[in-house]
């Protein structure tokens, strides 16, 4: 599946700074989006500022589409030329992909493609690319040996073009975060890849003759997930945590704004993702979790107002897709669930420990990586289930909070976490029976599949996900927590 911010990431490679009444057509999930990043949506009687048109299919569309014009507007055409994904279809796709805004030309062999490159310059029309597929190609995801297998080939290839009425070119957002970029940093930049993540923000990676960075950028959802994460990061700098912690975490350079699009700069890790979790590799991170928990714990419990309070919303954003007696049992097990807890020690949580999100350099963690779901009011004990469950157990269990919680870890408390997660476990949690570990998982499946009913996700509409992420691991964790009826 893909979600509504992932599908439209490209938009903000070519949208100015601060777009107004902008009509949408072909797209009402575009126009939500765009309402979301506070940008207005112009009603079909208003004269719009800008114009975006989504198109899909063949070349013949280009005369249709050029015929359509609204003075003062910047112009937008997408379309796909291999149908592998149609912009403006009904439903969601039927499976998940990538979106890559690359401007590499050399990328492009396809012949249809060059072809309407052409045909939208000879309109008048700035273009770039997009390409499609399932994941990363290697070029962009890492420099080192190992990230080859993270790759394959995408699957078409999209073609942007937009203009602005009169000649008149204005910078897309991306371009202007890169030349404020190059302000700030004193120096030119050079863009090497963009890529589009399913949050909904656009990575530019970028080089100067001596430096790489990394431009971070989002808008409306995306962007509040990435100004959380900075603001995170700069608050626990300002704690002045262990260096241990310190020397593992890229502290944003800078932070700032375009309209409403934020962004941030960030230096590159420096290493590669580790293919497997070493015993050095384990006892790095869970050094890394235990002293990034104690920099912001300050002697807080699970009975902490902050906590409950963030405990709370979770339990009402899986509510709202329950039915009614699913939701009293949900209540029934989340009061028990802070029963077992209260007392349990709270404080710095990354909140997506694995591999993916580790750097290593010399067989030793040397950078962590995506602060998207950092809390400074979480269990550390999370943490380490991610890294254990994700990147040590694997297979396809550990692809979904679900299965990951209920058929992994679940058996794993069962046991009293008789392995080497137990004993790392037993750090910041001095008392850990069999009831408190399998609330502990419990805790941990709750906050997960909350993050993924967020705005815009279509996974509560996918009826399997529902059943493995919801219905099934509530039955098995009110059976092994409360007593159900």
């Amino acid at each position: 599946m893909i979600s509504g911010l992932h599908q439209h990431a490209w938009v903000w490679s070519v949208l100015p700074p601060d777009p107004s009444n902008v009509v949408v057509l072909g797209s009402p999930e575009l126009s939500d989006l765009l309402q979301h990043s506070g940008i207005t949506v112009a009603l079909a009687d208003e004269a719009p500022s800008c114009e975006i048109m989504l198109a899909t299919g063949s070349l013949e569309e280009l005369d249709r589409v050029s015929e359509v014009g609204i003075a003062n507007t910047t112009r937008l055409v997408a379309i796909d030329m291999r149908g592998s994904y149609r912009w403006a279809a009904a439903g969601r796709p039927g499976r998940a992909v990538q979106l890559l805004l690359s401007p590499l030309l050399e990328r492009l062999a396809d012949k249809k493609v060059r072809q309407v490159r052409a045909s939208l310059e000879v309109a008048g029309y700035s273009t770039t690319t997009t390409q499609v597929g399932n994941k990363f190609p290697p070029s962009i995801i890492g420099r080192a040996a190992g990230a080859t297998r993270w790759a394959s080939r995408p699957t078409g290839e999209v073609v942007i073009g937009s203009r602005l009425a009169g000649g008149v070119r204005q910078l897309p957002v991306l371009d202007e975060i890169r030349e404020q970029a190059s302000r700030l940093l004193g120096q030119p930049l050079e863009l090497s890849s963009t890529v589009g993540q399913a949050s909904g923000k656009v990575l530019q990676y970028v080089s100067s003759d001596t430096e790489e960075f990394v431009l971070r950028s989002g808008s409306g959802p995306g962007g509040q997930l990435l100004l959380a994460s900075s603001r995170y990061l700069q608050a626990l700098q300002t704690s002045e945590p262990h260096p241990l912690v310190t020397k593992s975490v890229l502290f944003p350079l800078y932070v700032g704004s375009i309209g409403s699009t934020q962004f941030v700069i960030d230096p590159v890790a420096d290493g590669a993702h580790p293919e497997t979790v070493s015993n050095q590799l384990w006892e790095d991170c869970t050094d890394f979790v235990r002293e990034l928990h104690v920099a912001q714990h300050h002697g807080r419990t699970v009975d902490d107002p902050d906590f409950l309070q963030s405990f709370s919303q979770q339990q009402q954003r899986l509510a709202r897709f329950l039915n009614p007696h699913d939701r009293a049992r949900l209540a029934e097990l989340c009061r028990a669930l802070l029963q077992s807890l209260s007392g349990i020690p709270v404080g710095g949580s990354h909140g997506d420990l694995w591999t993916s999100n580790l750097f290593v350099k010399d067989g030793r963690l040397s950078s962590v990586i995506d602060w998207d779901w950092a809390s400074a009011c979480g269990i550390g004990g999370h943490d380490l289930f991610d890294l254990f469950a994700i990147s040590m157990v694997g297979g396809k269990d550990s692809s979904e909070p679900g299965p990951r919680s209920s058929r992994i870890l679940l058996p794993a408390a069962q046991q009293g976490f008789d392995t080497k997660l137990g004993t790392q476990l037993r750090r910041t949690i001095s008392y850990l029976d069999k009831g408190r570990s399998i609330a502990l998982v419990a805790s941990y499946w709750l906050n997960r599949v909350a993050r993924d009913l967020r705005q815009f996700s279509p996974k509560p509409q996918d009826r399997k996900w529902y059943d493995r992420n919801m219905r099934q691991p509530l039955d098995t964790f009110c059976r092994a927590v409360v007593v159900d009826d």
